[in-house]
């Protein structure tokens, strides 16, 4: 083996501070992927696009032009400096938006631009590995809730199949039925998607017979996912085997090869109604690579020079060391973790809360324990207050392991919400503390509901919302905040939610009435809601 030249040193030292400046963020990204259902395919998306790439080495390879140092340069700066903000925001959707740019920036500077255009439709699959921004994925998988449970109620009805609907719950005589996420056919949506998408790359298909195959895959999925609801709900009482566990699992991949199949019948046959025009003519793909002659990938000359490769490798070498210092900042507020011993909340009993709260009497109390596997909060515990016709629930919902949308349950449940998030109050004694609210209506009734969460030691559980880190950016001043706290300068970050500080609980308000609420009535919910969270909080006792 000869020695390794200067060029190659260059690509080595570039490509080990390209990975490790991205690691920071690969690592949430990763844990998030993995733990939302609906993206848990994303593994198989890098390593289909890998594949494909190696493939097609040599047609890449013989599409190569001259990259331009100024331009690759520019490009390698200007990632490093997204990661970087990515990295003090703990955002992964910007991680990975930078992984993404950052491996078509890679093939301009092996490849040039000829070589991007020929790569092109492999590196396009990479946006199957990108998060929809701004919890739109949350309002698709409400949306599809609500719909799969529609359409299954109405095939059940065709069915004479007696059962009640109440949003996203089908309830019979014996059980109730929640249409979860992965019902709703976000989960089969998605990742179809990717794999019809990356069987038209492999097979070479036209940009157009792969946009009808992606359309064609939604009425697939959706009436896949209504045959599985209804089945539970019909056969549950003679197969309860369906209804959970591995039976559930089975009946949920039965369901998948099921849209597979009829997606690729109706391109087959697609294919045969419109003619061989949609047809892939196998004789004009490029020969395939000769490994004898060709088995080994050649770097280029190193594309850039003087003060724009000096300027690259600081600027990496800077992500580097920020990475490092923010996981250091991140791993340290963990610690406590290590040493707290058995944790045990105080439950909470009907004198937690005042016979009488902001002049509105209390009614009632209930604790409601519904188990781990509860369609709801495993606790809920209950106050009714009541004034002048207008009732209010308080309610402290527990464990959570962050803080909990009760948008997306409501919505579930068929109210048409308008939610307002991180709202702070001046009245109100925990300073820094915020609160959610949503107006509501369905069908005549109105409803208002407030919402916030707080830790075990009492502190803020801030709101998860996927526009935090834009609003960040856009705000000089919240940026040099979150990135002062993510570099470890003036406290560590508010929004890390380590395991000394679970479990979380909801605190929530809510009133349901046939008429509007008037301004009044709002202003007396909110009153009582910062009432309520103020003692629930200081009653919030741990014993060590």
């Amino acid at each position: 083996m000869g020695a390794i030249s200067r060029e190659q040193k260059l690509w080595i030292a570039l490509a080990i501070l390209a990975v490790l400046g991205s690691v920071p963020l690969w690592m949430p990204y990763a844990v998030r992927m993995w733990a939302t259902g609906h993206y848990q395919y994303f593994p198989l998306v890098f390593l289909a696009v890998g594949m494909l790439l190696w493939n097609r080495r040599a047609e890449i390879a013989a599409a190569r032009t001259t990259p331009s140092g100024l331009l690759a340069g520019g490009l390698a700066l200007a990632i490093a400096g997204v990661m970087a903000i990515g990295i003090l925001l703990y955002s992964s959707f910007i991680g990975i938006v930078a992984t993404v740019a950052g491996i078509w920036t890679a093939l301009y500077w092996v490849y040039g631009s000829g070589g991007v255009r020929a790569a092109a439709p492999v590196a396009a699959l990479l946006i199957f590995t990108v998060p929809l921004p701004m919890l739109w994925d949350q309002d698709l998988i409400v949306r599809m809730q609500l719909l799969a449970s529609d359409l299954s109620s109405r095939l059940l009805d065709g069915l004479g199949v007696i059962h009640f609907r109440q949003g996203v719950i089908l309830e019979t005589a014996d059980t109730r039925f929640l249409t979860e996420e992965a019902c709703s056919g976000i989960r089969s949506l998605f990742s179809t998607w990717a794999v019809v998408a990356i069987g038209s790359v492999a097979l070479r298909h036209r940009w157009w017979r792969m946009g009808i195959n992606l359309v064609q895959t939604v009425p697939w999925v959706m009436i896949g996912n209504v045959l599985r609801i209804v089945a539970v709900v019909a056969f549950s009482r003679h197969l309860p085997w369906i209804v959970d566990g591995w039976g559930h699992e089975l009946l949920g991949l039965i369901v998948f090869a099921f849209i597979l199949a009829m997606v690729f019948c109706t391109d087959l046959a697609l294919s045969h109604l419109i003619g061989r025009e949609l047809v892939v003519e196998t004789a004009n793909e490029p020969p395939l690579l000769d490994d004898s002659t060709d088995s080994q990938l050649h770097l280029p000359t190193f594309p850039l020079r003087g003060l724009i490769r000096t300027a690259v490798f600081i600027g990496l070498a800077l992500l580097v060391v920020i990475g490092l210092r923010v996981q250091w900042v991140r791993v340290a507020a963990a610690a406590p973790w290590r040493t707290t011993a058995g944790i045990s909340i105080t439950p909470p009993t009907e004198d937690h809360l005042p016979q009488e709260l902001v002049g509105m009497k209390r009614q009632a109390f209930d604790h409601k324990a519904r188990g781990p596997n509860a369609i709801w909060a495993q606790n809920s515990f209950v106050w009714t207050y009541r004034k002048d016709g207008l009732s209010a629930i308080v309610s402290w919902d527990m464990p959570w392991n962050e803080w909990h949308n009760l948008d997306g349950c409501y919505r579930n449940l068929g109210w048409r919400n308008t939610a307002t998030f991180a709202i702070p109050s001046d009245t109100d004694p925990l300073d820094g503390y915020r609160h959610s609210e949503l107006r509501m209506q369905d069908r005549g009734r109105f409803g208002f509901v407030i919402f916030s969460a707080i830790d075990r030691h009492g502190q803020h559980v801030p709101e998860v919302r996927a526009t935090q880190a834009l609003r960040a950016i856009g705000n000089p001043a919240a940026f040099a905040r979150h990135s002062l706290a993510a570099l470890g300068i003036g406290g560590r970050p508010i929004n890390i939610i380590t395991p000394d500080r679970l479990p979380a609980s909801t605190v929530q308000v809510y009133a349901e009435s046939p008429a509007p609420l008037t301004e009044h009535q709002f202003e007396q919910l909110r009153a009582l809601f910062i009432e309520a969270r103020a003692i629930l909080r200081s009653s919030w006792v741990q014993r060590d």
